[in-house]
């Protein structure tokens, strides 16, 4: 485990990701992966999966497997290859690393809203109140008609007596 993390955080190909096979008994494989965000120092990379490493013993003594996911960094073993081998030192896709110190509302635009969202929310919105004020004009007129029908059939009947 040691050997991943130095490895990880020595990356000088800035993916900072490593794997390992490594014979845990002479019948026990254990896989291993390793990553660090590309924004980490190797120094700082490096420490944040130690801890990670050092979190094993507390949390998953005697299990066949275990991941401790930081912010910064993710250690993951199995006692199965849980990644794709063939791919070799080849990182898993990651999500995009948002500069420090960035709100996301700023990312995304300056706080405005996308015209997709929008239309998102102004068309159902403008449906509803469409259906709404139809609803509401069917039963008034059919209240009307009724009234009048009524109103028409008293007077008929009175004249005729």
């Amino acid at each position: 485990m040691d050997d991943v993390a130095a490895r990880v955080s020595s990356d000088d190909s800035g993916k900072k990701f490593a794997t390992a096979d490594v014979n845990y008994t002479p019948l026990q494989h254990l896989y291993v992966l390793a990553q660090c965000t590309p924004d980490l120092s190797d120094s700082d990379c490096n420490n944040c999966l130690q801890n990670g490493i050092s979190n094993f013993s507390s949390c998953c003594h005697a299990s066949l497997g275990a991941r401790v996911l930081f912010p910064s960094c993710y250690v993951h073993y199995e006692v199965y290859p849980f990644y794709n081998a063939s791919v070799g030192a080849a990182p898993p896709p990651s999500s995009p690393v948002l500069p420090p110190h960035t709100s996301t509302a700023s990312s995304l635009g300056n706080g405005r809203i996308s015209s997709q969202v929008f239309i998102a929310i102004v068309v159902p919105i403008g449906v509803a109140l469409v259906l709404f004020i139809a609803g509401f004009c069917f039963l008034t007129s059919r209240v009307t008609k009724k009234y009048n029908s009524l109103k028409d059939n008293n007077g008929k009947n009175g004249k005729s007596n």
